[in-house]
């Protein structure tokens, strides 16, 4: 059978090879440009010089993952040559300035302590209804508030 072979292009020297990071072109002292992990989904690239190679295997889908001379660690999407770019400026609103963590929660102040009747709305009550009043059916005298008597529940007259 005659089977077709595919013709593989050329490895390019920028250290990648069919999509893959090529470890071996990876040395310390290289400018590189690496994606960051939490820097994932947007792609945002990081500039730095490589001081360790993290990965062990010769190639890598996702990129070989480096330690930069700044200590950041991230996978290399393309090796720089001459200077780094300068990052495009990120808009205000888009990103929050800085990363929440628990210790900011633990070390923020506590909201003021809320008590029940801090959000119990109580009527206005005129004089005349505050005023204790005397059952008619039984005479007993019962607090302004109440509208039927306590003690036979005859409703409050007016």
């Amino acid at each position: 059978m005659n089977r077709q072979r595919r013709q593989r292009p050329p490895p390019n020297d920028a250290g990648h090879r069919h999509g893959h990071t090529v470890n071996g072109n990876i040395r310390p002292g290289m400018r590189v440009a690496v994606v960051q992990k939490q820097d994932q989904p947007t792609g945002k690239l990081t500039y730095g010089t490589v001081a360790t190679t993290l990965t062990n295997s010769a190639l890598h889908p996702r990129g070989i993952k480096v330690r930069l001379t700044d200590g950041i660690v991230g996978r290399v999407q393309l090796i720089v040559h001459g200077e780094a770019p300068e990052p495009a400026p990120e808009p205000d609103a888009a990103r929050p300035t800085s990363r929440l963590h628990l210790q900011d929660f633990i070390q923020a102040p506590s909201p003021p302590k809320l008590q029940l009747h801090d959000f119990i709305e109580y009527p206005a009550t005129s004089e005349r209804e505050a005023r204790p009043w005397a059952c008619a059916a039984c005479t007993f005298e019962n607090s302004g508030f109440l509208v039927a008597c306590e003690v036979c529940e005859t409703p409050k007259t007016l």
